[in-house]
This record gives structure tokens, sequence and C-alpha cells, in this order.
């Protein structure tokens, strides 16, 4: 099977998106995993630091398949910044799994969400959320919080 590729939005949270990409790491399905960082830029100066950090962790990430890191240069906001990253997802793939960077997911995540997805796909169900500018359809997109 295919494996979906995973999005990870992070800002000014280092230690959170280094335990999400440990987390994601010891994922047997990570080697053949797609990994795809959206980082947002410092808002001001004083956000500078962690904003550098987060960016240093991102640079670090190993064990997938592939990494592939958008840093933006100034502070897109997170409503901006989520609907861009996602919107590329939908563009890009047809499934795709998306995190925070404060969301770290249990053993066996990748696992469940690549069935949960591959299961949408054959029973020809699609996800729509109304007034949204986003198009969704046809991609598919499942997000899961997991504690």
């Amino acid at each position: 099977m295919k494996l979906s590729p995973v999005a990870i939005f992070a800002y000014r949270r280092p230690k959170h998106l280094q335990k999400v990409l440990e987390a994601l790491s010891q994922e047997p399905e990570a080697p053949d995993t797609h990994l795809i960082l959206f980082l947002d830029g410092a808002k001001s100066g004083a956000d500078r630091r962690d904003v550098v950090a987060v960016q240093a962790v991102a640079a670090q990430a190993k064990g997938f398949r592939s990494l592939e890191i958008h840093a933006a240069e100034k502070n897109l906001g997170l409503a901006r910044s989520i609907t861009e990253g996602v919107s590329k997802m939908c563009r890009d793939f047809k499934r795709t799994i998306i995190l925070e960077d404060d969301i770290v997911p249990r053993q066996g995540f990748l696992s469940f969400m690549n069935e949960a997805l591959k299961n949408i796909e054959r029973n020809r169900v699609s996800c729509r959320f109304p007034d949204t500018p986003i198009r969704w359809t046809p991609r598919l997109l499942l997000t899961a919080f997991c504690p």
C-alpha cells in the first residue's frame, strides 16, 4: 500500500516538535513516509530565537523516506499558515495526514491513519467542509488528534 504523506505545522515550540518527530520516526511505516513540515515565521524579534530553534529541530528530522521543509520568512499566522499548507497538501497528494506540533501520536498511528484513509478511498467517502476557501474534494483528508 502506498503510504500517505504526513504534514506537521509548527511554530515557536521546538520541544513539542521534537516529541512529535521522535514518536513518528519510531513507527514501522516511517522509512516509507514522506514528511512535510510547515514552519511559520517569527512575529517579532522576541519570537525569532524560538522560530530558529524549531527550524533546527526540523532540519534534524531523520528516519523518513524524505523530508520537505517549508519555512515562512515572516509570520503568516495560524489560519493562513494552515490554510495554505493544507491546500498545498491537497493539491499535491491524493490523501494526507495532518498534525500540529503539539499532537504526539501513539504507537500504531501511521498504520491506523493509512488504513483509515485507504478504507475511506475504497468506500468512496469524501470530506466536505462548508464555508471554507479550501477545495477539499476529490482529495481526502483525515486529521487525527492523539493524546
